[in-house]
């Protein structure tokens, strides 16, 4: 009984020690599992810790960018404010240039205003001493003509417009009927009657005479070679020779002596003493001819003009020795060109002039005298 019992006894031992065993084996299953779940934190740390170092690498990158953003819009935003601050200076300086202006244009409004008041004065005063003295404006007129007079005389020339001023101005000082001026009348008289003798060159009609011989000038024939007989002692020589009979030709004594007479009878040199004899001029180059003679009438077209005897003398002769050593003198063209080229050496540009300013400087003075006399009444 009792072995059984202990047998008995032993069974649920080994039963329970069977119930116990399966117990143990889920503690092991949690820890695993306590393991794999730390080991998944671990990874979502270490996942998260990834992702907020790359989280923090884009702040700083986009923090960066923001500020050389930044950066950027405040270097353009300085440049803005000095090319303000340029364009206000430069405003500036140009309003101080219109202020400047203003007030450059203020002091000549000022002073025209004050001219224009003391020209309406004078003419006020002038207007005032003209109704005591009729005469005054007419006498004015007369001072002026004949200052128009010696200009036009002495700058161009011009005897008969002088003249017909010095008329006009004669005329207005007798309508004034003013015996204070009869000194001035007198030496009017002499100088009309002065400019009434005197004959200047006619400029313009020596203008247009050289303007024709320019217009001719492509019809001047070159010289051409020609035979000149000899004259004078040869002429003699010739004659002597012809009238006694020839002389037998001297026997050459050697081959070398009968040649050189052979060739000394082929050749003969003579001498022009009295005139030098120049080569002719080639065809091709008589337009180098002609452009010379124009060049030459040309200045002394405008010689005429300056009144300038001299060079157109000058430029007068040289055409004429053109004429006479290139061109052939037989031909009408010729003949008739250097006949009008002598024609107008003959002309006086260089004519003195008659003074006519007596006349003007007698009416001044008389004209100060009066205003004078007026001033001091």
């Amino acid at each position: 009984m009792t072995e059984f019992t202990a047998s008995d006894d032993a069974e649920p031992q080994t039963l329970a020690s069977l119930d116990q065993r399966p117990t143990a084996q889920p503690k092991s299953g949690r820890a695993l599992a306590a393991l794999a779940l730390l080991i998944a934190l671990l990874a979502a740390a270490g996942a998260g810790y990834a992702l907020w170092q790359w989280w923090q690498a884009e702040r700083e990158a986009a923090a960066n960018d923001w500020q050389g953003t930044l950066a950027a819009a405040l270097d353009e935003t300085a440049q803005a404010r000095t090319a303000a601050d340029s364009a206000r200076a430069e405003l500036q300086r140009a309003l101080g240039e219109l202020r400047e202006r203003d007030s450059e244009v203020a002091q000549l409004l000022a002073e025209s205003t004050r001219q224009r008041e003391a020209l309406a004065a004078a003419l006020a005063s002038q207007a005032g001493a003209a109704k005591t003295a009729p005469g005054t404006w007419r006498v004015a007129e007369a001072e002026y003509l004949l200052r128009i007079a010696n200009h036009r005389l002495l700058m161009e020339r011009d005897a008969s417009g002088a003249r017909h001023l010095l008329q006009l101005a004669d005329d207005i000082l007798r309508e004034a009927e003013d015996f204070a001026y009869h000194d001035v009348r007198a030496l009017l008289a002499e100088e009309i009657t002065t400019l009434a003798q005197f004959t200047d060159a006619d400029v313009q009609g020596v203008f247009l005479r050289l303007e024709a011989i320019k217009g001719s000038l492509g019809q001047l024939p070159l010289r051409l070679p020609e035979y000149i007989a000899a004259t004078g002692s040869n002429t003699n020589e010739q004659t002597d020779a012809a009238s006694s009979p020839p002389a037998p030709p001297a026997e050459p004594t050697s081959m070398w002596a009968a040649l050189a007479q052979r060739l000394t009878g082929l050749v003969r040199f003579r001498q022009h003493q009295e005139d030098a004899r120049r080569p002719l001029l080639p065809p091709k180059q008589a337009d180098y001819l002609h452009m010379n003679l124009r060049l030459a009438l040309d200045r002394a077209q405008l010689a005429a003009l300056r009144h300038d005897a001299e060079v157109f003398r000058v430029s007068l002769t040289e055409a004429s020795e053109w004429l006479a050593t290139f061109v052939d003198a037989r031909g009408p063209a010729a003949t008739n060109m250097a006949a009008e080229l002598n024609d107008l050496l003959q002309t006086n540009l260089a004519g003195e002039l008659p003074d006519i300013s007596r006349s003007l400087a007698r009416l001044r003075q008389l004209r100060t005298q009066t205003a004078v006399a007026d001033a001091a009444e």
